[in-house]
């Protein structure tokens, strides 16, 4: 199951629990750029329900972003798949064969003629690819070398967001420390394995991340428990467990943003509270 993070300003923290897959997320419709990217393909890990993004008609909504990438992507190995469903269907792509190709070209192709084949089983929301019929003989060709890429560029990806997060977590650490009251301290605990389904799909082996206590002489004030990175809706959430109750701070940023965004989230029927060291002192005289 997946984490599912609602969006809305009133979020109460139980709303954040795990959802199970009988409650539907925000389809990955819904979202854009890196968002739909990573939604895509969490979907197709555990949830084919989600529903992709529907396509356009015409090869004239076909983003220019989407154009460029298949240029690039043809030049570079010979072949492109539309893995976040931004063409339209093969019919209509052959159809437009020639217009497409100029496409192309005024963005940087330059091989050989194209084709676009079905794929014989679709696999990991692709069911068609376009090559240069030049370069690769066949579609059964044109598809071992892009799932190659595919899973080389998700793996370079994953690692890339495990490192993000690994960071963040580190400097939310020092960030509480600059903000601790006098006679608090932090404490490191032993970290824990990260091992989410996307790392796992990709073969990124898992990794520690840090996990700390806020105390008080003896006493345990607030322990600091990071609960997964690829939560729908967020980028990352971090449980902080009292003994009066646990709040959800949960980053809002879009993935590999320069700077996270870290909101509040309570038991109680409360707004989200943007994270400060206000809000974060606050939080600690709760918990005392």
């Amino acid at each position: 199951m997946m984490l599912a993070i609602k969006e809305a300003g009133n979020m109460k923290a139980a709303e954040l629990q795990t959802k199970t897959t009988t409650q539907s997320p925000r389809p990955c419709s819904s979202r854009s750029g890196d968002w739909l990217t990573e939604c895509m393909v969490l979907s197709s890990v555990k949830r084919p329900t989600t529903g992709p993004p529907s396509m356009p008609d015409k090869l004239s909504e076909i983003p220019i972003d989407a154009i460029r990438t298949a240029a690039e992507r043809l030049v570079g190995i010979g072949v492109y798949a539309d893995e976040e469903r931004q063409y339209p269907s093969v019919s209509t792509l052959r159809a437009g064969a020639t217009e497409l190709d100029a496409k192309l070209r005024s963005n940087g192709y330059s091989g050989g003629p194209i084709a676009i084949a079905y794929l014989e089983r679709p696999h990991e929301g692709v069911d068609f690819l376009i090559y240069d019929s030049t370069k690769i003989s066949d579609v059964s060709g044109a598809e071992s070398i892009w799932y190659q890429d595919y899973r080389i560029r998700w793996h370079d990806r994953v690692m890339r967001r495990v490192s993000d997060w690994i960071n963040r977590l580190q400097d939310l650490k020092e960030l509480f420390e600059k903000w601790l009251p006098n006679g608090m301290q932090i404490v490191d605990r032993a970290p824990v394995k990260m091992h989410e389904e996307l790392m796992r799909k990709f073969n990124v082996p898992a990794q520690n991340v840090p996990t700390f206590e806020v105390v008080q002489g003896s006493n345990r004030v607030m322990r600091f428990q990071p609960k997964g990175l690829w939560i729908v809706g967020a980028n990352g959430r971090v449980d902080l467990v009292t003994g009066h109750g646990s709040w959800i701070l949960v980053d809002r940023s879009t993935p590999l943003a320069t700077a996270p965004d870290w909101f509040l989230y309570s038991s109680k029927a409360q707004p989200a509270e943007k994270l400060t060291q206000s809000s974060f002192v606050n939080l600690l005289k709760q918990s005392g």
